[in-house]
């Protein structure tokens, strides 16, 4: 706010009051509304200069003073619709907030400012509260409360704001009881969470920022180690909290301190009878703290269910719980799993340690296993907290029914419980896009960039979203803002390396190649990404070898399923490539890894063997929830692969319909439109069969490096040929033999389309 108004506690307006230290706007004794940090600004910025135009260029100014990389036009924009809907405002229609078109907006209305009331202790009496009114009403301002109380003196209120984030320190644990280790802050932090006013870094980023102090990434956060992070990551305090014994009893404390100025910010403490009292005390100085930082108290009593019903009643299954998460964020999902299913044997009812061991199952690509126990959690969810119960109904929306209509609704409704939570936005941006709503997709992924810059895969679901809608300068534009913000490594790379080879960037292509090579949990999954753009230009013996070795690596990692993917992709080029055997042999090297994919049922389905595919197919649609998006996409294009390949055209176009409104999306990347337009020609339908391919050729930034994207060239000519169009389809079969130049010759389809090219000449 501006210097002239920081005197103030409120402004009011048109029956709403915005309280300048929450950030919350009431409207006539209705519940309040906590805004966004910046729409926040936006609007005390407008109230500040009533009737006059405030530019975009001194919004920028003021939401970016330090010159933060971000997408100004689009930050400002969606930071002003958000206010507008809360204040039921619209641009078209405008009540409070006009719109001046290139100029910036301006407040329509008045404001009335409120000056800041001091806070009085508790311990003071109903006289002392009669003598405030008086002072209040007849006396002139601070001077009159002074006298009133016989006092100068004003307590401080250090608040934090919405978007200040917060660093969670370990327990300093004095008792020398192993139990409280790593549990008690599992704990607190579950506590913690579920305040929609607290921002807590994740632990992502923890590791991240030890990584670059040098720090073993399980370093136990100590007040001073937990400060450095609070300073690197630009957070605004620490929680500092500790145990000790006193005879019988425990004595817990909790402290919030300013990781810049080592100052007190707040401070509570609370004791336990016993060990069965501890989780107690712990929910007893999280709400305290959450209060005396500027919470209020209408969110704290809405949002503050107590541990022992938010996850669990046994410190030694949170303990163990807590060790499980320590080795899942640091990748080893292995070693996780029996930590998980430590937690459950000594609470059967831990919602979100059932969670923890599908997502473990899911990320080694046992899916056979993976669906069990996020469908356990689901049950369970009433003994999970408010934030819990939203990631929970997600996971299993997304992981086991693939309802993406129900996570969205889900998502939605966790953002508006929690808006300073990054991570319903990222599973709105991926299910929009599994939908190929790719605008809306773009949208979410860029609140969660808003929310948490430092955060990775934001940049990477954008780019994707990006180079789906052939906006590649801009998805490269995205990519520079990540290496600003140092969080460029991984999937962000990878990413990026897909928009080099759409882009046919041979140069930067090799260099993120040799970058990821080097990045543990990539070395793998960069030869993948190389055997699969080999292959697009039908250098298939170097794309054989790359799969191979990708294949090793995974195993070498024991993790079978993402063997097993591999495989399948294997399997399903050479089908593509009219190597039926080999495609055959990969199959069988899947089913030994008991690899369940979607590219399993696949690979079956184009190899030719029916009867298997179809018994695969049938038990996929058998376990498959109706209205899914299994059942609506992958399903009808495994029996339309298995009826192509048995000859069936009519058939295999009936069951391929159903897909067509999901296949641009990010499961599928327009692989049922190949499938089609191969059904097109087998019917003999030309012109049906070219838009199929020339939707394919069109959309670069969604198939990428599929083997089906240089096919669909060859396609395009047939398809022409097949119309009669002899000029058009020798340009088609040209631009495919310019992308298979240096195929290697022995090919199948290689071989057919040369012969074809000759008789069109």
């Amino acid at each position: 706010m501006g210097e002239s108004k920081k005197a103030f506690a409120a402004v009011r307006f048109e029956g709403f009051e915005l309280d300048l230290h929450s950030g919350e706007l009431r409207k006539n004794g209705t519940p309040p509304v906590r805004l966004p940090e910046q729409s926040f600004q936006i609007l005390a910025m407008l109230l500040e200069h009533p009737g006059k135009v405030v530019s975009r260029r001194e919004i920028q100014q003021r939401l970016w003073p330090d010159g933060t990389v971000v997408e100004f036009e689009h930050s400002i924009g969606a930071a002003m619709n958000r206010l507008r809907q809360v204040l039921g405002d619209s641009a078209e229609n405008a009540r409070y907030i006009e719109t001046l078109t290139r100029r910036g907006y301006r407040w329509m209305g008045g404001a009335e400012w409120v000056a800041e009331v001091a806070r009085i202790p508790e311990a003071g009496t109903a006289r002392m509260s009669r003598t405030l009114r008086w002072a209040l009403v007849g006396g002139t301002g601070i001077a009159a409360l002074g006298l009133a109380l016989g006092v100068w003196y004003i307590p401080k209120v250090h608040q934090l704001r919405e978007k200040d984030r917060i660093v969670l320190a370990d327990f300093t644990n004095a008792t020398g009881e192993a139990v409280f280790d790593d549990a008690l802050r599992q704990g607190l932090e579950v506590q913690l969470q579920q305040s929609p006013f607290l921002n807590l870094i994740a632990e992502e980023q923890i590791r991240q920022t030890l990584q670059m102090m040098k720090q073993p990434l399980d370093a136990k956060l100590t007040p001073e180690i937990a400060r450095e992070v609070c300073q690197r990551t630009n957070s605004a305090a620490v929680l500092e909290s500790s145990i000790r014994a006193i005879g019988t009893q425990y004595q817990l404390i909790l402290k919030a301190v300013d990781c810049s100025t080592g100052e007190s910010l707040a401070g509570t403490e609370a004791r336990a009878r016993d060990k069965d009292q501890i989780l107690d005390a712990i929910g007893k100085v999280s709400s305290d703290i959450r209060s005396k930082l500027g919470e209020s108290l209408t969110t704290i009593r809405k949002f503050d269910a107590p541990l022992a019903q938010a996850t669990t009643p046994s410190l030694e299954a949170l303990k163990a719980y807590s060790l499980g998460l320590s080795k899942w964020g640091k990748g080893d999902q292995a070693g996780a799993i029996p930590l998980f299913q430590q937690a459950i044997e000594l609470d059967p009812d831990f919602a979100m340690a059932y969670l923890y061991l599908g997502k473990s199952y899911d990320v080694l690509g046992e899916y056979g296993r993976r669906d069990g126990p996020i469908r356990k959690a689901f049950e369970l969810r009433e003994r999970a907290s408010e934030r819990e119960r939203f990631e929970i109904v997600s996971a299993f929306h997304q992981e086991v029914t693939y309802q993406s209509d129900q996570a969205i609704q889900n998502c939605e409704l966790w953002e508006q419980s929690y808006p300073s939570d990054v991570r319903p936005h990222g599973i709105l941006g991926f299910n929009n896009g599994a939908l190929a709503k790719y605008e809306r997709s773009a949208e979410e992924f860029r609140k969660a960039m808003e929310l948490d810059p430092a955060k990775a895969l934001p940049y990477s679901g954008l780019m994707i979203d990006l180079m789906a809608l052939n906006r590649f300068a801009e998805a490269r534009e995205v990519y520079e803002q990540a290496q600003a913000r140092k969080v460029e490594a991984g999937e962000v790379q990878r990413i990026r390396y897909l928009l080099a080879f759409v882009e046919s960037d041979a140069a930067m292509m090799a260099k993120l190649a040799d970058s990821l090579s080097k990045q543990p949990g990539y070395e793998g999954r960069v030869l993948w990404e190389e055997s699969r753009a080999a292959a697009y230009f039908g250098r298939l013996d170097v794309a054989r070898e790359l799969s191979r070795r990708s294949a090793e690596k995974a195993l070498l990692e024991k993790d079978r399923g993402t063997a097993a993917v591999i495989e399948s992709d294997a399997g399903i080029r050479e089908a593509l490539f009219g190597n039926l055997d080999v495609a055959r042999n990969h199959v069988l090297a899947a089913k030994r890894l008991r690899g369940q994919s979607s590219f399993y049922a696949l690979a079956i389905a184009l190899s030719g063997d029916a009867v298997e595919a179809t018994k695969v197919v049938d038990r996929i649609a058998n376990e498959t929830p109706p209205g899914s998006l299994m059942g609506k996409l992958a399903v009808p294009e495994f029996r339309g692969a298995i009826e192509l390949k048995r000859g069936n055209a009519t058939r295999a176009l009936e069951f391929l319909a159903s897909a067509a409104p999901y296949e641009a999306g990010w499961y599928n990347l327009y692989r049922a439109a190949y499938l089609r337009g191969e059904a097109y020609l087998m019917a003999h339908r030309g012109s049906e069969a070219a838009m199929e391919f020339q939707k394919i050729i069109d959309h670069r930034g969604i198939v990428l490096s599929e083997p089906f994207g240089a096919l669909a060239h060859l396609g395009l000519a047939r398809s022409y040929t097949l119309q009669g169009d002899i000029p058009k389809a020798r340009t088609a079969m040209q631009d495919f033999l310019a992308l298979w130049k240096d195929a290697d010759p022995n090919i199948p389809i290689l071989k057919q389309a040369k012969a074809e090219y000759t008789k069109l000449q």
